[in-house]
């Protein structure tokens, strides 16, 4: 198991916007309270949190979610 790393930089890639965000209808499943309650006591009270979040979209038969992060602007997520 490696050594916890407080200063280490935490960035996560989501398999879809429906994941990442509250906006539009959706459930934000990479809080820094999830990712928190994911590592442990420990970390959570080092303050665990993402620095970074990465959100992938794919088209299906040519055509994006109605909550692509290509259809809509930053705003619309509220990031």
């Amino acid at each position: 198991t490696p050594a916890a790393a407080p200063a280490s930089l935490v960035t996560v890639g989501s398999w879809s916007e429906l994941a990442s965000s509250d906006a539009l209808g959706k459930r934000n499943y990479y809080t820094d309270e999830c990712l928190r309650g994911a590592v442990g006591a420990a970390s959570a009270a080092a303050g665990a949190r993402l620095d970074f979040l990465q959100v992938h979209s794919y088209a299906h038969k040519g055509k994006f979610n109605p909550t692509s992060p290509f259809l809509h602007s930053e705003a619309d997520f509220r990031v």
